[in-house]
């Protein structure tokens, strides 16, 4: 593909932090996806992916452009994933629904989205999303094999608790 184009290359369906790194030697940005769990029942959150990769292949981060995809439904759910490492992530199902409404109801979502994105920062206080990393996820829930639930964030050093779950089946 390298012969054909100069621009980015994205690999969706990435679905273990070994095919993260494999992607990254190959100058490839991983898309993590697990095509909304349709494709195969118990295949990995992008969620679980994404905290795999932070373990095991954090380099991963600063070489390629990480995409989370699937289960992005709450702004807090952008931020997590952006704390974590990632990008970019992909939205769909939630503007989906919203377009039974058509525009208006596109529009309202995503005045939503951003009006959680803008209150889960203010919580966290930072201004910026550059300021994100993942000191404002608890580190006691990053081991491998804890549940994608039980991923919280934390607003600051001071422990105080930004009260919003990390859900299995979303980010």
């Amino acid at each position: 593909m390298r012969t054909m184009t100069d621009l980015p290359v994205c690999v969706k369906g990435i679905q273990t932090w070994e095919d993260a790194k494999l992607c990254m030697e190959h100058g490839v940005h991983p898309w993590l996806s697990n095509h909304g769990g349709r494709q195969l029942e118990g295949a990995p959150a992008a969620a679980e992916t994404l905290v795999s990769i932070r373990k095991h292949c954090p380099e991963v981060f600063d070489r390629c452009e990480v995409i989370v995809d699937g289960g992005v439904l709450r702004g807090t759910d952008i931020l997590k994933a952006l704390c974590l490492g990632a990008k970019g992530v992909g939205l769909g199902r939630g503007f989906l629904y919203s377009l039974v409404f058509g525009e208006p109801g596109v529009n309202k979502a995503i005045r939503i989205l951003k009006h959680e994105v803008e209150v889960g920062m203010a919580l966290l206080g930072v201004t910026s999303i550059d300021q994100l990393n993942s000191s404002y996820v608890s580190r006691a829930h990053l081991r491998l094999g804890a549940a994608a639930d039980e991923i919280f964030m934390q607003v600051d050093t001071r422990g105080l608790a930004f009260a919003s779950a990390f859900p299995r089946a979303h980010l």
